[in-house]
């Protein structure tokens, strides 16, 4: 028997972003600094926030931490993969290396479909 799937929810409803869809996405993995506290990366994370507000291209940018592994996991979102392709340029790169001081992990993954549970959630 076959159900039916409801129809997507209306995205301002939802809250879900507009704009053209997410085509791929980069995950940067760098160990942090060995007496870095999440407060302390939390901080740096505030302060590069703007640099990456309204970047062509770039969906959204999630910035996070993982106690477990003691690391930053940075997750770009991007619309399309030749905006993507500058996370991997040298100078990005450099950027990534002096702000954590650890060598990137670059991850690049094409998105193959996207589910989104946002009805009556902050997406903050």
């Amino acid at each position: 028997m076959q159900r039916s799937v409801p129809p997507s929810p209306d995205q301002t409803q939802c809250g879900c972003p507009t704009g053209p869809p997410a085509s791929t996405i980069v995950i940067v993995r760098v160990k942090a600094p060995a007496d870095a506290t999440m407060d302390d990366l939390r901080k740096v994370s505030e302060r590069a926030r703007d640099f990456f507000a309204g970047m062509p291209g770039l969906g959204r940018k999630y910035f996070s931490y993982s106690s477990e592994r003691h690391e930053v996991v940075n997750v770009y979102v991007w619309h399309d993969r030749a905006a993507a392709a500058q996370v991997g340029a040298p100078d990005f790169v450099a950027k990534i290396r002096a702000v954590y001081g650890g060598e990137p992990e670059v991850t690049v993954a094409e998105v193959l479909a996207i589910a989104e549970s946002t009805r009556g959630h902050d997406l903050r």
